[in-house]
């Protein structure tokens, strides 16, 4: 299950050569990558509740039968770790009086919209 996985190297190369060019480029590329994994784990989440509030023709959604049948919540929140990391990062800013709780507040909202919303979405897709 662990080693050398011969998909994932192939981004290797490109992003070593945008590090290359310049930092800008590599700040932007990042940036564009973290707007599309934002963008697509809404669509997930948004897809995902219309498949399982039956969306999908011919094919009537799990809805909340999962927990019923005690399968809903499987696991997932493993994911949760190193939150504290943001208040360490906002410690080091100009105005931490400031920068902490906004910081911890938008951490919370994060999680909520990210993590245990998609966790709850692939639970109540599990049939």
């Amino acid at each position: 299950m662990f080693g050398y996985n011969g998909e994932s190297s192939a981004a290797v190369p490109p992003l070593f050569a945008l590090s290359l060019i310049t930092r800008v480029s590599l700040g932007q590329s990042e940036y564009w990558f973290a707007t599309i994994k934002v963008v697509l784990a809404i669509l997930f989440i948004i897809v995902g509740l219309i498949y399982d509030w039956g969306g999908v023709r011919h094919h009537s959604g799990p809805g909340l039968e999962n927990f019923h049948n005690g399968q809903a919540i499987i696991g997932g929140f493993s994911a949760l770790n190193g939150v504290e990391l943001v208040s360490l990062a906002a410690s080091e800013s100009a105005k931490p009086h400031r920068a902490i709780p906004r910081a911890v507040r938008a951490t919370f909202v994060r999680i909520v919209l990210f993590h245990i919303l998609t966790i709850l979405t692939i639970d109540l897709c599990i049939d």
